[in-house]
């Protein structure tokens, strides 16, 4: 009889403490909201940061697994943040084999105030570029079963020869093949790395 009581008063604890906690973000949800819609945003994207810390995704490159690491400041969301007199209206084509980082990045740039068109591989990125040649910007990753980011691009600039590409690896630069004005993410990156190459590509277009 004791036992049962023991475990009742446990589970009665144990769902006050869910209560708990479902209140309290509700009312930090509240909170938010009533900061208007640019505070929000840079909540979001420290919100989305702090989760996603070390254990967001995992980004399998040629058989290397890299965690994205993206820290919960306020500087990763101020660098995502519109700059003033930035319009943020050109497109990023992201082109990324592995589900969960293709997300994040898409999430990122989204929160970002950026339009972004996200496939999972190069032959889907090519017929993006048939339907949208003015995209201004590609980020690449270097290893995909189909074809790698060097013969993509090479592929994409027959399409759109003025496109801007960042290339992301966990391997080292291919300096023998990244071309001179192109851009280059390793991996892991922040979130800041990641906006911050971005805005950098877009105003050399």
């Amino acid at each position: 009889m004791t036992a049962q009581v023991t475990i009742a008063l446990l589970g009665a604890v144990t769902c006050i403490a869910i209560a708990v906690a479902v209140v309290a973000t509700l009312r930090a949800r509240a909170a938010r909201a009533a900061l208007g819609a640019s505070e929000a945003r840079h909540d979001e994207i420290r919100r989305v940061a702090s989760s996603a810390t070390r254990a967001a995704a995992s980004a399998v490159d040629g058989g290397m697994t890299s965690a994205i690491d993206l820290p919960a400041t306020s500087q990763a969301a101020a660098a995502a943040a519109p700059a003033s007199g930035d319009t943020r209206t050109a497109a990023v084509l992201v082109v990324e084999d592995e589900p969960g980082v293709r997300e994040l990045i898409k999430r990122l740039l989204t929160l970002a105030g950026r339009e972004v068109v996200a496939v999972s591989g190069p032959r889907a990125a090519l017929a993006v570029l048939h339907r949208q040649p003015a995209i201004p910007l590609m980020l690449v990753d270097v290893v995909m079963p189909e074809m790698n980011g060097y013969d993509l691009a090479t592929e994409a600039r027959i399409i759109s020869p003025g496109v801007q590409v960042v290339f992301m690896s966990a391997f080292a630069q291919d300096t023998a093949r990244h071309p001179v004005r192109d851009g280059f993410l390793a991996k892991p990156f922040t979130a800041e790395s990641l906006t911050g190459i971005v805005e950098r590509a877009l105003r050399n277009h």
